[in-house]
């Protein structure tokens, strides 16, 4: 986590704009900003803050066409590994845990155009769209979901200024950035640039994970 609160980035990003008092510089157009600069981070590199791990119950009704479908994590933007635990008799059944592979959408819609028609049992394949993962076969029991993650950044909101980045040791980066994105629409590309040449030096200083 970052160790700068979003009130904290707003006043040096407004230090860094002159202290300037127009609209271009108002709360939510600097938090827009910040956010812009956010989603700019994640898009360049491949940083260990935005890999997470999930667990969740799976629901389970019965109902082969519903249990089919499972939902994936808010904000996830790529899913490395999915595991279905075994946990109907506690610590005794996870030994048969699983994993579950995913396949290409078209191959699967091609193979499995109805999964709800075959006998439910352990979850083998599974395609990604859109908000949902859909397996095959449906399961026959409630698991538990374990899906490993890259996820998107979140975002800061206005109404709350003690909100801190995802993104570890990695504030002034989003601060300089933000100040590039704010320098060009004021016409200043010479300290836009200033400021992004300083994100090179600031990247190779910051931890992250291939």
């Amino acid at each position: 986590m970052g160790i700068l609160t979003l009130g904290d980035m707003l006043t040096e990003i407004r230090a860094g704009l002159g202290n300037r008092n127009d609209a271009g510089v108002s709360t939510q157009s600097l938090v827009n900003a910040i956010n812009l600069a956010q989603q700019r981070i994640s898009r360049r590199w491949r940083w260990k803050d935005l890999k997470q791990l999930f667990l969740a119950q799976m629901s389970f009704t019965g109902n082969p066409a519903i249990d089919k479908y499972m939902a994936v994590p808010p904000n996830t933007k790529t899913i490395h590994s999915f595991v279905l635990l075994d946990t109907s008799a506690g610590m005794s059944s996870l030994g048969q845990s699983q994993k579950v592979t995913q396949v290409p959408w078209r191959w699967f819609d091609n193979a499995y155009p109805s999964p709800e028609w075959l006998v439910p049992g352990w979850p083998s394949r599974y395609a990604w769209w859109g908000q949902f993962i859909v397996m095959v076969p449906p399961p026959f029991l409630q698991f538990t979901a374990q899906l490993r993650c890259t996820v998107e950044p979140t975002p800061f909101s206005a109404a709350n200024l003690g909100q801190t980045s995802i993104f570890q040791e990695k504030d002034d980066i989003i601060i300089n950035w933000t100040l590039g994105y704010k320098h060009r629409s004021y016409g200043r590309l010479d300290r836009a640039t200033f400021h992004e040449n300083l994100v090179d030096g600031l990247v190779n200083e910051a931890p992250q994970q291939p």
